[in-house]
């Protein structure tokens, strides 16, 4: 996918050994789904931090994405297995602007943000899977809840996207349980795998 003036490639099943990694920026994404909205053999649901209705219009408002915004202890669970403090300064913080038609509108309506730690948003998800998700239940691998990695009835978490709905002030995208790529209302539970940057000095 191109992001600005660059152009961004999935590392999906390539081989990064002997690659040179000076002057490149990567994007990560957190091995488990936190925040809420997951399964474990206790309970049916975690509940957590909850979009407001409106995110579709306004991510950088939402409660998730002051959730993310906040460096406090979250860093330690977005990288999994490093609890270096540390780490949260060598992520470089990511600027975003992107437009969205919206049906109900009579301009697109503009995302913008700036932030170390982010959501991915469907043309991103793309990158993850290795391939570009354009519709709905294309299956994009089950993801789990941090200390439910075996899941919970065979079922894995439910996690957001940052792409709104064109049509509904009120949904947006994620992927279920099961790891399909779909949409729903956003004043539902779900969890988050946060993404982030960094870049190898040259």
């Amino acid at each position: 996918i191109t992001v600005g003036d660059d152009t961004w490639y999935s590392l999906t099943g390539v081989n990064m050994n002997n690659v040179d990694y000076k002057g490149k920026t990567f994007w990560f994404i957190q091995k488990y789904v936190t925040a809420g909205g997951y399964r474990n053999s206790t309970s049916s649901l975690i509940t957590g931090q909850v979009f407001d209705a409106d995110w579709s219009n306004d991510y950088d408002q939402s409660d998730i994405y002051t959730y993310l915004s906040e460096t406090g202890a979250y860093i330690s669970t977005a990288v999994t297995g490093i609890a270096d403090s540390d780490l949260y300064g060598k992520i470089t913080e990511r600027s975003v602007s992107e437009t969205y038609t919206v049906n109900y509108a009579d301009e697109p309506q503009e995302n913008i943000f700036s932030s170390k730690l982010w959501l991915i948003n469907q043309a991103e998800l793309g990158l993850l899977n290795g391939s570009a998700v354009n519709n709905y239940n294309t299956n994009v691998g089950i993801s789990y809840g941090i200390g439910n990695t075996a899941g919970f009835d065979g079922q894995g978490a439910n996690w957001w996207l940052r792409s709104p709905l064109a049509g509904y002030a009120d949904s947006a995208q994620y992927i279920d349980p099961n790891g399909y790529f779909n949409e729903y209302s956003t004043e539902d539970l779900k969890g988050v795998r946060a993404a982030f940057e960094i870049t190898i000095p040259a």
